[in-house]
């Protein structure tokens, strides 16, 4: 990556905030170009002006108001197994530099490229993380021309410093393979590290795989999941513990999360805290730690935890009976299944695309609050049921008290021009020619207007004009047969991207006569928040517990993609509460 021309500090009072990553590396005390194999090396990084003894981060950062204090971050790297952190302060003045941090690894005999993971974290969360990459020589080998420092920018998310009482995240999950190629060599980390303080750490989960397909396969195709059977019956709207279909689904969901959990502690993975922020490096998939259960694997006839049910329906944040981890012994064999033991119900995860700082909606530290969900905007594909589409629009404008109906993207961007603050969109995902589309209305009108592809998601389709905040943008994308669920993926990334501040999905599609019952009960959820100062991972979590209480299986399995210190405005409008039955 050639360095950026060089800047003067007099422009740093412009738009861009001048000050990049520098990383040099170091070995007995002198400065190189290449890590030497056999012996301990140095990364010496900092936050400053270009320096030309350096090497230098490849992308520009936007400017970002810092306080006069000073900003305290810590940086840890992760390499081959190998960890350090160090605290640095990075000052006000846009032409100090931070002081140096010495992050330590020690490159084995035979080893010829180094690729080292850096994370610059403030409050927790990312501030900057960076590639530190150069080759490795053996001692006493020339080094070369071509044998030359590179620092390339992950993800830069400095908007982070403008809200300072944010609530501190306890690990930064980085999700995705990086290989970094010289010549024949190849370096590849895990797919997962965890940076929870101290260095990061590496591991692998195969099983994510499996789970997802599981989840595709199985879990979205059972009608049992979201539709209210007990509801459409007459009965008690409540998870019915009593159901074998139910205690069958949450117990093999319970044995996939199990086998998650377990594959991670057999690589020496400890629980990082209550918030986590997921940094999602793959384009194409999601580590489904929502679906992380650390309860111990079920037996097969394991029932459904009692103190747990009853505390998930009193709203109680976790279960007074069932241990924290499982115990030992309970590790493989555990007699019962306990709804607290999935991380989606017990953890806030936040969960961010590399380059999401720059194109999603963030909080800020004078704006915080998303607007009273006081409009929606509906489109659904007519695969959905009519009479399910019907329910739904009338449980929209109970909600919100203003609805907007498409039937086609045309009328869709319509509906945008009065930037409602929330979108609901149930739509047929298809491929076509090996391009993933969405579908609303009439599969039998014109293509044009009925589909819309992956490469013709853009902001007039999400916020036509950028406006801040965005919108919440709730996609549940349904299927009628076996499709591929990487496009979806990528298609729900692209929509955050367009300046919406939060997209709601799930790990993978669903049937579409679930999708409108779930659409209805998380609308009268986020609809009836009372709590303007609940950030927007807190909310979401409190959501999941109550959906499953009532019966919604798939409230595990909900993702929210974007900023977690986004806050909700209770709405003041009188008479317009949604038609939900009480409950916690």
């Amino acid at each position: 990556v050639p360095p950026p021309a060089p800047q003067s500090a007099g422009a740093a009072a412009g738009d861009e905030e001048l000050r990049r990553v520098n990383a040099l590396i170091l070995q007995a005390g002198t400065a190189r170009r290449s890590f030497v194999t056999g012996a301990d090396n140095v990364v010496r990084c900092w936050i400053g002006l270009r320096d030309e003894a350096a090497a230098v981060a490849n992308e520009a950062i936007p400017r970002v108001d810092i306080p006069p204090e000073g900003l305290e971050l810590t940086a840890e790297l992760y390499w081959n197994d190998q960890r350090d952190a160090k605290r640095l302060i990075l000052p006000a003045e846009r032409s100090a530099r931070s002081g140096d941090c010495d992050l330590r690894l020690s490159v084995p005999e035979g080893e010829r490229f180094v690729s080292a993971e850096i994370v610059f974290r403030y409050r927790g969360r990312a501030f900057e993380v960076v590639r530190v990459e150069a080759f490795a020589l053996a001692p006493g080998e020339p080094e070369e021309a071509h044998h030359q420092v590179q620092v390339r920018v992950q993800a830069s998310r400095r908007e982070v410093v403008e809200v300072a009482d944010s609530q501190p995240v306890d690990a930064i999950f980085v999700h995705g393979d990086d290989r970094a190629q010289a010549g024949d060599a190849q370096a590849a980390q895990p797919a997962l590290r965890v940076f929870g303080g101290e260095g990061g750490r590496g591991f692998d989960l195969d099983d994510a795989a499996v789970a997802i397909r599981w989840l595709n396969d199985t879990l979205f195709s059972t009608e049992k999941l979201v539709v209210r059977r007990q509801a459409a019956q007459g009965g008690e709207d409540r998870l019915d513990a009593d159901d074998p279909d139910v205690r069958s689904l949450l117990r093999d969901m319970a044995r996939h999360g199990a086998g998650l959990y377990n594959q991670l502690c057999d690589q020496g993975f400890t629980d990082p805290g209550e918030r986590i922020q997921v940094l999602n490096l793959d384009a194409a998939n999601d580590v489904p730690l929502e679906f992380v259960y650390d309860r111990g694997y079920p037996l097969r006839d394991a029932a459904l935890c009692e103190p747990g049910l009853a505390a998930l329906h009193a709203g109680e944040g976790s279960c007074p009976v069932c241990a924290l981890p499982a115990a030992d012994e309970e590790r493989n064999a555990a007699p019962v299944i306990c709804p607290y033991g999935f991380w989606s119900l017990r953890k806030i995860i936040e969960r961010v695309a590399s380059g999401d700082g720059r194109e999603a909606s963030v909080p800020r530290g004078t704006r915080r609050a998303l607007p009273p969900i006081d409009a929606v905007a509906f489109a659904s594909s007519h695969l959905v049921p009519e009479d399910e589409r019907s329910a739904t629009c009338e449980a929209l404008q109970r909600c919100t008290g203003h609805l907007l109906v498409a039937d086609d993207w045309l009328q869709g961007r319509a509906a945008l021009q009065s930037h409602p603050p929330l979108l609901v969109v149930l739509p047929h995902h298809g491929v076509q020619a090996a391009l993933d589309y969405l579908e609303i209305g009439d599969p039998a009108q014109d293509e044009d207007h009925g589909k819309l592809s992956h490469a013709q998601i853009g902001r007039d389709c999400v916020n036509p004009d950028a406006r801040d905040p965005g919108p919440i943008v709730l996609l549940l994308g349904c299927q009628t047969g076996a499709q591929t669920e990487t496009g979806y993926v990528q298609i729900t990334r692209r929509i955050q991207q367009q300046h919406a501040a939060i997209v709601l999905g799930t790990l993978a599609q669903i049937l579409g006569r679930h999708a409108a019952p779930l659409a209805r009960e998380l609308v009268a959820e986020l609809a009836a928040v009372d709590d303007p100062q609940a950030d927007f991972g807190t909310v979401m979590r409190r959501v999941r517990r109550r959906m499953l209480a009532r019966g919604y299986l798939m409230a595990l399995c909900l993702v929210a993609q974007g900023d977690a210190e986004w806050r909700l405005t209770p709405r003041a409008l009188p008479g317009t509460a949604c038609d939900r039955s009480t409950g916690p």
